[in-house]
């Protein structure tokens, strides 16, 4: 979204104020959203051991992670037959991109630790 020439700079201040409020809004959000779908993924993994061990076995608790792919969409491709190596390929872009969070965080840590002079 772009803002008229005619602003006056404070005007044009607080609009890209409110802008950058709406998108800080957005990022909390998607950032909540993310962690309630990883939250829901891990319970329903640990609905599945516990069928594994306490229920009606590995079967059982299989259909949990099934049913926790299924409603989603997230089942694997059907040509997928050697686990492991599905799982090495697919899991290279994920690294990728946690290893960029990563640094970005220890970044954004080492710069507020010098503002505090520490």
């Amino acid at each position: 979204m772009s803002l008229p020439v005619e602003m006056t700079e404070v005007d044009r201040l607080r609009a890209e104020l409110a802008l950058a409020k709406i998108e800080n809004e957005d990022l909390r959000m998607l950032v909540k959203e993310m962690d309630l779908m990883f939250g829901r993924v891990l319970l329903g993994m640990r609905g599945a051991v516990i069928e594994w061990q306490h229920g009606q076995g590995a079967d059982a608790g299989m259909q949990w992670i099934w049913n926790g792919l299924l409603g989603p969409g997230e089942l694997p491709p059907e040509g997928e037959t050697q686990a492991q190596s599905y799982f090495d390929r697919e899991v290279v872009a994920i690294e990728q991109g946690l290893e960029e969070v990563f640094t970005y965080r220890d970044k954004r840590r080492a710069e507020k630790a010098k503002e505090r002079g520490q």
